[in-house]
């Protein structure tokens, strides 16, 4: 993919963001119960004149076992670069261009820039059209010397504050009722818990977030 913004904001790189990402995807399922999807970018460019080469690994596998409530286990694994050195002619922050907001949850807290994240979750089926789906993320800084970011990609927070790993982490659930083929209703929680650079950089309220929905598909 090729990328262009005139102003993007980096940590340790501000101005024009041109880069290359060149990435492999292998996704499928073993069996019928276990499915899984793995994918791999090196990014290369410049970013305010700067060289850049980042690089980010991602994982997310599935086991369904049997059951009448449909028991599924999950694990997402993320980790992102980010830029080793402030000052130096080099940028490894990676960028994640068009990211969807609602990447780890609705919250919308965290990008997936200079991160590292594990992941685990568990879904069954309460009754007929009724899920609930449960996730603990653990969110920690990828390089030390780069900041956190909010979505899709500004720094929410400088690297030279605190010399601090960990981020986070966020509790989340889920409840999706299927009325019909058309309507459904779904219920989003989650509550984010600052973690040790949060605390010394800023602001480190923990935040909750609720979000009904409904939704009719035509």
């Amino acid at each position: 993919f090729g990328f262009s913004a005139a102003n993007s904001f980096y940590d340790d790189a501000i101005g024009t963001d041109d880069r290359h990402t060149f990435g492999l995807r292998r996704f499928g399922k073993f069996g019928k119960r276990f499915t899984y999807n793995t994918e791999a970018f090196v990014q290369i460019g410049s970013t305010a004149g700067k060289d850049v080469f980042a690089w980010a690994i991602e994982g997310d596998w599935n086991y369904m076992f049997k059951g009448k409530i449909k028991p599924q286990i999950g694990l997402k694994v993320d980790v992102l670069s980010g830029d080793r050195l402030n000052g130096d002619n080099t940028v490894q922050t990676f960028n994640p261009m068009f990211t969807n907001p609602a990447y780890f949850s609705l919250a919308g807290v965290i990008a997936p820039v200079n991160l590292t994240e594990f992941h685990p979750s568990f879904q069954i089926l309460i009754k007929e059209k009724l899920k609930l789906y449960t996730e603990f993320a653990t969110f920690l800084r990828t390089s030390l010397n780069d900041g956190v970011y909010s979505p899709p990609r500004f720094l929410n927070r400088s690297g030279t504050s605190s010399n601090k790993r960990f981020i986070g982490n966020q509790i989340g659930f889920k409840l999706a009722y299927e009325i019909d083929h058309h309507l459904s209703l779904d219920f989003d929680f989650s509550y984010f818990i600052a973690g040790d650079f949060m605390e010394e950089s800023g602001e480190s309220q923990n935040m909750i977030h609720l979000a009904p929905t409904i939704s009719y598909k035509f």
